[in-house]
């Protein structure tokens, strides 16, 4: 028992020297939870809730005191005080900034910026498309790209009668890399490509036969296409069927650019008097009435600038002449059926059938019946018939325009009609005409 209680002694009197040599000892750490390495944002008391946004919105790491804590969209408690935050994408720049963490929530929106390149390209010969990506831009060699994430990335060049070139080029941030390219010439007759050049000639042959409603051309063009497949590989094959379907493409489109055309037109427009004879009185005069016209026209055209044509036009005509007779206005209306049959030579500018055109002729005119009414100054108006040349000549001139939409191709033009005979067979009355008139090509 005595050595029991001098045991007690003597721990006692060790710990009461021990609080005597040290009192900033305590009995317990009165910060035991605080004492956690700051670099471990768990487990501290006085938190608050961090949350991060980045644009882009796919993951971006999220790095707090040099630890990767998670990836945006980040929400996660973080310990009150200052750290140091730092969010790293790939191709974008690092975001850094020291954030003072209270116990309350905070948000944060970040925007990465992009690392980018550029690429100066050229190519021989210049003037070829540029891919980036495999998705097609607006640049031709040479040029300059606008900015591109840095990274692997890669070109197309395609040129007509060039083979496509394609290669990868390492894009480094903020510099420029070059790439000079020589474009190959491509075999038509070697290079298995060759399959897209018959594809558009055949497609070319056919549309020019379908504007000439040929089925039987059509069908020999089907039948070489059809040849063409099946001897794709073979290179005699292919150069005899490739001189073949050129030979006819070039027959179909001097078809197209000459030869037989028929034509459907409407118009309207003016007609009066040009000319009053001397056995009309000398207050005599003439006001112009509206026509209307319809009809078709048969052309041939000889070559590139030379073509001649001829109508068959049904036409609405007339004019109001007035004059004064013992003291009387009398005012007489004119209205004619008419049968026009102009006589055209064509004058072209452009070779392939289109563009403006020049028209000049001869015209006969049959006027098939008229109505005249007279409304004198001093009575009612009234209906009378007056002898009159049925049969008229004149001449005529013009100017058009042929154009095309998608495969149809119209025609306007503007001309004049001058009749060179008097309407009637005891006054001179001789006619004009000024019509505008719209055609459409039907063969």
């Amino acid at each position: 028992m005595d050595k029991q209680i001098r045991l007690i002694y003597r721990c006692l009197k060790t710990f009461l020297l021990l609080l005597l040599l040290c009192p900033s000892f305590p009995l317990f750490s009165q910060n035991d939870t605080l004492n956690v390495n700051p670099k471990n944002i768990d487990g501290y008391i006085d938190v608050g809730i961090l949350n991060i946004f980045s644009e882009p919105e796919d993951e971006a790491s999220v790095y707090i005191d040099d630890v990767l804590v998670g990836y945006t969209p980040f929400q996660k408690k973080i310990a009150v005080g200052e750290h140091k935050l730092c969010i790293r994408k790939e191709h974008y720049y690092d975001y850094n900034e020291v954030i003072t963490m209270s116990e309350t929530k905070m948000v944060k929106k970040v925007r990465l910026d992009l690392m980018f390149g550029y690429i100066k390209v050229s190519s021989t010969p210049a003037g070829a498309m540029v891919y980036i990506n495999d998705k097609e831009t607006s640049l031709m060699t040479p040029c300059m790209t606008g900015q591109i994430s840095h990274g692997p990335t890669k070109i197309s060049l395609k040129l007509n009668e060039y083979l496509t070139f394609d290669t990868v080029v390492d894009v480094a941030e903020n510099s420029v890399s070059r790439l000079n390219v020589n474009l190959q010439k491509s075999d038509l007759y070697n290079n298995i490509a060759k399959d897209e050049y018959y594809n558009q000639l055949y497609a070319d042959t056919v549309r020019l036969s379908m504007l000439h409603a040929s089925d039987y051309i059509a069908s020999q063009i089907d039948d070489a296409a059809d040849e063409t497949q099946k001897n794709g590989r073979d290179e005699k094959s292919n150069r005899k069927r490739v001189v073949a379907l050129g030979e006819k493409k070039s027959e179909l489109k001097k078809k197209n650019e000459f030869g037989h055309t028929v034509w459907l037109k409407v118009g309207s427009g003016l007609s009066g008097i040009w000319n009053v004879g001397e056995n009309s009185t000398s207050s005599e005069y003439s006001m112009k009435f509206p026509t209307f016209y319809a009809g078709m026209q048969y052309s041939y055209r000889f070559n590139r600038f030379f073509g001649l044509g001829a109508e068959l036009i049904y036409s609405r005509t007339g004019y109001k002449n007035s004059y004064v007779v013992d003291d009387y206005q009398y005012d007489d209306s004119f209205k004619f059926n008419t049968i026009d049959i102009p006589v055209l030579a064509k004058f072209y500018f452009l070779k392939n059938g289109l563009g403006p055109v020049i028209e000049i002729g001869p015209i006969l005119n049959y006027k098939a019946n008229y109505i005249m009414t007279r409304n004198p100054g001093n009575g009612k108006p009234e209906t009378i018939k007056a002898s009159y040349n049925a049969l008229n000549y004149g001449a005529t001139a013009g100017i058009g325009c042929d154009f095309r939409i998608s495969d149809v191709v119209f025609t306007v033009n503007v001309r004049t009609i001058m009749e060179l005979t008097s309407v009637f067979e005891n006054v001179n009355h001789n006619m004009f005409h000024v019509q505008v008139g719209l055609g459409v090509k039907i063969y």
